[in-house]
């Protein structure tokens, strides 16, 4: 009976660990793809890099191109902002596959990609160009 009570209670344990990890790696994804994409027509690439800077990998913020949506917020002379974000586990821990719902001037934009967290920093970035 013992046995089977520890065995309940390390599979309970494991479990929550991996739920924790994923709920913590969501929240960095969260925060991230919304500073991400909340822009206005004025915002400069500078500052943009300062508000994702605290959720990406210095490899990262060195490779990652930010003007897009930038020129979105511009063409549009209108905010991007974000009306949801889901992000799902794929197969590899810490990878995920993302969609963002965006709207700009009353028009829905939505952006899909694919990302990895390590360590609660976002390390890789790739999203999807619309076919």
């Amino acid at each position: 009976m013992l046995k089977k009570t520890c065995t309940l209670l390390l599979f309970a344990l494991v479990l929550s660990a991996c739920s924790s990890t994923e709920d913590k790696e969501k929240e960095v994804i969260s925060a991230y793809l919304t500073a991400k994409y909340s822009v206005t027509p004025d915002t400069t690439i500078k500052q943009l890099n300062e508000a994702v800077s605290p959720y990406i990998t210095a490899t990262l913020a060195e490779e990652q191109d930010l003007q897009l949506a930038i020129d979105v917020a511009q063409k549009y002379d209108s905010p991007l902002q974000v009306v949801s974000i889901s992000a799902v586990p794929l197969d590899v821990s810490g990878e995920y596959r993302y969609v963002v719902k965006l709207s700009v001037a009353d028009k829905p934009v939505e952006q899909r990609g694919e990302l990895s967290v390590d360590d609660e920093k976002i390390s890789y970035d790739q999203h999807k160009k619309k076919n």
